[in-house]
C-alpha cells in the first residue's frame, strides 16, 4: 500500500512537472529573424522608432518612410535619411498599458484589502477594505509600473555573420552562436 501510495505521488508530480513545462512551449511564438529588413518596411510611417548607427549614436523619431536602402525619420531638428549601411539597430516603440495596469492594480488591491478588512472587521470591514485600503494604492501602482518598451525589429548581422549562421575562418557556414 505505501509503495502504491508513493508511485502514484511521484507520477502526478511528473504528470504535474509535464503539463508546466509543455504549456509555454506550446504558446511560445516563434521568434523573427532580426537581421532581415524586411521587418523594417512592415512598419508604418508615423510610428515613433529609435535608430543605433554604427558610430554608437542613437535617434529617436517618427518614421516617414523605408526603402531598401534606408530609412527616413522626422527627428526634432528635421528630417533625416539614414543609410542601411550605417544603422546597426532599429527598435519600436511598445504600446503602454498604463490604463490597463491601473485596473489590474485596482482588483489585486481590492482583493488584499477585502482579506484584510475582513480579518479585522468581518464582512463589513470586507468592503470597507476593498474600497478604501486596497484599490487606490492597487490602481496607483498599477499605473506608474511602466509598460511599453523598446522592442528592436532590425539587428544589421555582424562582421562575418549571415542571415542565417556565421561564416568560420575556413569559410564553411556554421549554426548561429556556435
Amino acid at each position: 500500500m505505501v509503495q502504491l501510495n508513493r508511485t502514484f505521488r511521484l507520477r502526478l508530480a511528473a504528470s504535474i512537472v509535464a503539463l508546466m513545462t509543455s504549456v509555454p512551449l506550446a504558446t511560445a511564438k516563434p521568434r523573427p529573424e532580426k537581421a532581415n529588413w524586411d521587418n523594417v518596411k512592415q512598419l508604418l510611417p508615423g510610428e515613433k522608432i529609435r535608430i543605433k548607427l554604427n558610430n554608437a549614436k542613437s535617434c529617436e523619431g517618427l518614421l516617414q518612410s523605408v526603402t531598401d536602402d534606408g530609412v527616413v525619420v522626422r527627428l526634432a531638428t528635421g528630417e533625416q535619411t539614414f543609410t542601411r549601411q550605417n544603422i546597426v539597430r532599429v527598435s519600436q516603440k511598445g504600446q503602454s498599458n498604463r490604463g490597463r495596469n491601473a485596473g489590474l492594480g485596482a482588483l489585486i488591491g481590492a482583493g488584499s484589502g477585502a482579506a484584510v478588512g475582513g480579518a479585522i472587521a468581518g464582512p463589513p470591514g470586507a468592503l470597507l477594505g476593498a474600497l478604501f485600503l486596497g484599490m487606490p494604492p492597487g490602481a496607483l501602482v498599477g499605473a506608474v509600473i511602466p509598460t511599453g518598451g523598446w522592442r528592436d525589429v532590425y539587428r544589421a548581422p555582424k562582421n562575418g555573420e549571415q542571415q542565417f549562421g556565421k561564416v568560420r575562418s575556413n569559410g564553411a557556414l556554421s549554426a548561429a552562436g556556435k
